[in-house]
């Protein structure tokens, strides 16, 4: 997949074409950079060649405030924490309801091993 900073059009490469633009369960335009968009589909080669490439995007937040950490933590993912944090991702940026990422990874109660991670960040 190749993600487009300057697009909401992802090209797969074959032709085929998805519309990245996303929108909350209210229906409500999220605003999301390639990065949230990557991170939300678990994409770690994608995640990794942003970060490389557009890595000052790593702290940018969506229109609710969420960063790409904040959304890898409601996934309780990982491999794409851990690859968000070596990229310089803030563990202490909150959101626009005043979350942090560790506050949305406990509320998930579905991996230890990712809030012991963050806990080692903080």
């Amino acid at each position: 997949m190749i993600y487009d900073a300057c697009s909401n059009i992802q090209n797969f490469g074959d032709g085929r074409q998805k519309d990245l633009t996303t929108y909350s369960k209210k229906g409500r335009l999220m605003e999301s950079t390639v990065l949230h968009l990557a991170v939300r589909d678990k994409d770690l080669v994608g995640i990794q060649t942003i970060l490389k490439t557009q890595g000052n995007l790593v702290n940018v937040p969506n229109n609710f405030g969420d960063t790409p950490l904040h959304i890898a933590a409601l996934e309780a993912d990982f491999e794409v924490i851990l690859t968000l944090l070596q990229g310089g991702a803030c563990i202490r940026k909150e959101n626009n309801r005043g979350e942090i990422a560790l506050e949305l990874l406990e509320n998930t109660k579905e991996n230890s091993k990712a809030t012991q991670l963050l806990l080692k960040f903080k």
